[in-house]
């Protein structure tokens, strides 16, 4: 075969090999250099479009996570601005509302986490049982308060394990 025919054609774009493309036959002398030329610059012009192919992935890849990054710090921006605001409403919060700012709260934070319900529990004084004092319903939902009072501990040790030790549950 001839030595033009056997020749692997690569194409360099940055110091970077980004294909390779062989042509092989048995005939000696196949290729004139007219079609070797014409090869090469075949070869050149595949290699500049891979190049370029992969520059976009590169991209796109990039732009998708600034956008991810970005909405990140969308959504910590609206969790401080939410904390902040329930945080402020009861600083100066009267004794007599303090009930409506905390069902107020429940409200901020089940809208926020897109939630059905939001409710507080008090555990009483004896660790023994847990009631509903407070509850957000989203409208159409059927509220749960008056059959969650006097609850036993017992029935949920998993949560309790987690509030004594201070974890969310």
């Amino acid at each position: 075969s001839s030595s033009a025919a056997s020749d692997v054609y690569k194409r360099q774009i940055r110091s970077q090999a980004v294909g390779t493309l062989a042509i092989n036959t048995d005939q000696q002398h196949a290729f004139s250099q007219d079609e070797i030329t014409l090869i090469q610059n075949i070869a050149a012009a595949a290699g500049q479009s891979l190049d370029k192919a992969r520059l976009f992935e590169r991209t796109q890849a990039e732009l998708a996570t600034r956008q991810e990054v970005e909405k990140a710090l969308q959504e910590r921006v609206l969790f401080e601005h939410l904390i902040t605001g329930i945080s402020t409403n009861f600083i100066n919060l009267a004794n007599d509302k303090i009930d409506a700012g905390i069902e107020q709260a429940l409200h901020q934070i089940g809208d926020y986490v897109g939630a059905d319900h939001s409710y507080v529990f008090l555990i009483a004084h004896d660790a023994e049982t847990v009631s509903n004092t407070h509850e957000w319903c989203r409208p159409g939902i059927r509220p749960e308060k008056d059959n969650l009072q006097n609850i036993p501990c017992s029935t949920h040790p998993w949560w309790m394990e987690k509030i004594t030790r201070q974890e969310i549950v």
